[in-house]
């Protein structure tokens, strides 16, 4: 297990540290946002470290490092039986794209989604993962949200898959499927925020006797699954098979794996896996999709007005007579999608530059689609 011990210390007190000072706009930290680690290293504890709950050895809470991948040296021989969804959460942190990991700030935009996730699911545990703990004003806060708690794990169940290396963003696919596998809950990318209670999700009434959901990604004629909000519960079936379908894992071909195979595998099995539409997670999608794109979410000014909030009619508090406080939403409500949304996917390889501009100044006092939407579950101070 990494430690904090008195190894020669650098930048900032850490220990045997590589340290990257983030730029946010390589390849590389573009996959990190999506919650991929893209490569750790540990910081001398800040104060919120030590008033935190202690690190969890993820050796004990997941499995060690060098047990093989193989279902059955981690997990029951069979699969659980159809139950709720635990309402636990899963974020993992990015440590750079490399074998090496290393230690990277956490922004403002990650604290933020934590935040509402927090505020809006009332979870009863929120999990992060990491490989090197990440450091900053904002992980600091981070730690202080209820909940939370630090989850260290063995660099290399992050490198390898079945035999097969692993570099970028395959580093967190494979994370979250073991952690759901192994606790359930629900995973979310950093990238996501959270707007609406996600609990009538986590039941056996919505769920009709699966064990999983995700949300449709299909464009054009490309059936694809998006794995940025994950639901299950322990032991699943549908994510066994779909775990089990990385034994011919091509580090290349990021698609494949981490979103074409679920539909092959739905296919298949249509009982295993709720299937939820578009908008329950992405009701802007990049750049050429309909509901209008995700750019337009960061617009500042007059056309604020002209872009219409998909799926978000019916929230608590909100539409035409709501009386939220904020008379931004009075009219802007579209009543014409039966689908609601529970959270918003913010396609950090796309507005990367615009999550990483946020801060709580401009988040409270910019007139902006995605400001707004955060003061829903993070309210401004006054």
């Amino acid at each position: 297990q990494a430690g904090r011990g008195s190894a020669a210390r650098g930048r900032r007190g850490r220990p045997n540290s590589v340290v990257r000072e983030p730029s946010w706009l390589d390849q590389q930290s573009v996959a990190a946002i999506e919650g991929r680690p893209t490569g750790g290293a540990d910081a001398a504890p800040s104060q919120a470290e030590l008033d935190a709950p202690p690190e969890i050895d993820g050796s004990e809470f997941i499995k060690p490092g060098d047990v093989p991948d193989n279902l059955e040296h981690w997990l029951p021989d069979e699969a659980s039986a159809p139950a709720d969804v635990p309402n636990i959460l899963h974020f993992v942190a990015d440590n750079g794209p490399d074998p090496t990991p290393v230690a990277v700030e956490w922004p403002y935009f990650q604290y933020l989604h934590v935040q509402s996730a927090v505020t809006t699911h009332s979870p009863d545990k929120v999990y992060v993962y990491y490989r090197a703990q990440p450091y900053g004003e904002w992980w600091d806060k981070t730690l202080k949200l209820k909940g939370v708690q630090r989850i260290r794990l063995d660099n290399r169940l992050y490198t390898g898959f079945y035999g097969h290396p692993v570099t970028g963003p395959h580093m967190s696919d494979k994370i979250r499927l073991m952690v759901l596998l192994k606790h359930g809950g629900v995973y979310f990318d950093n990238d996501v925020l959270s707007i609406r209670n996600i609990q009538p999700l986590l039941s056996q009434s919505s769920m009709g006797g699966s064990c999983a959901f995700m949300g449709d990604e299909t464009s054009k004629d490309f059936p694809k699954f998006s794995n940025a909000v994950i639901g299950a519960i322990p032991n699943c079936k549908f994510l066994r098979l779909w775990w089990q379908n990385y034994t011919d894992f091509d580090d290349k071909n990021w698609i494949e794996h981490s979103m074409a195979r679920p539909v092959a595998l739905h296919r298949e099995h249509p009982g295993l896996l709720q299937l939820l539409p578009q908008l329950t997670f992405e009701p802007y999608g990049p750049q050429t999709w309909k509901p209008p794109a995700s750019q337009s979410l960061f617009a500042v000014g007059a056309n604020v007005t002209e872009v219409d909030l998909a799926g978000l009619q019916g929230l608590p508090g909100m539409g035409d007579d709501a009386n939220t406080g904020d008379r931004f939403w009075v009219g802007r409500i579209p009543r014409r999608h039966a689908e609601p949304t529970y959270a918003l996917h913010l396609f950090g390889h796309i507005n990367l530059g615009a999550l990483m501009a946020l801060n709580e100044t401009t988040r409270c006092h910019e007139d902006t689609l995605f400001n707004h939407m955060t003061r829903l579950s993070v309210p401004c101070p006054p």
